[in-house]
């Protein structure tokens, strides 16, 4: 009788263990991305160029004719090319990647620390024919 709960419980714990293990090794990667934007803006001293880069990337990855929409190579690309579901709970949690959002974030923080900007600069466009 008292075996059952025992069997149970280790097999619920076969089943956890190695999910929070995932969840844990996914974690490290999201931060040492962040690292590695860190150190590569430090050492260029610019880190608003990396940040139009990954927003390049993104923008090129997210569109629909880029021709790599294969899952098998997902894995590969900095952005999730199989969809997103935003807004849900658990939204990001088994990405090896930070949102490409929060990267840029980051960055511009950054940027204001090394550079002493307080945000980007206003990005100059044209609207009905006129510069603003």
């Amino acid at each position: 009788m008292i075996l059952v709960p025992v069997i149970i419980a280790c097999l619920v714990m076969s089943l956890a263990i190695p999910s929070a293990a995932a969840v844990m090794r996914f974690g490290v990667s999201r931060s040492r991305e962040f690292g590695a934007d860190e150190s590569s803006a430090r050492l260029t001293r610019d880190p608003l160029a990396l940040a139009r880069a990954l927003r390049r990337i993104d923008e090129s990855c997210a569109r629909k004719d880029n021709g790599f929409r294969d899952h098998s190579s997902s894995s590969l690309w900095i952005v999730n090319l199989c969809g997103r579901f935003r807004g849900r709970f658990l939204d990001g949690l088994m990405d090896t990647h930070p949102s490409t959002e929060e990267r840029v974030r980051r960055l511009e923080a950054l940027d204001a620390e090394i550079n002493g900007r307080s945000r980007r600069p206003p990005v100059r466009r044209f609207v009905k024919g006129e510069l603003q």
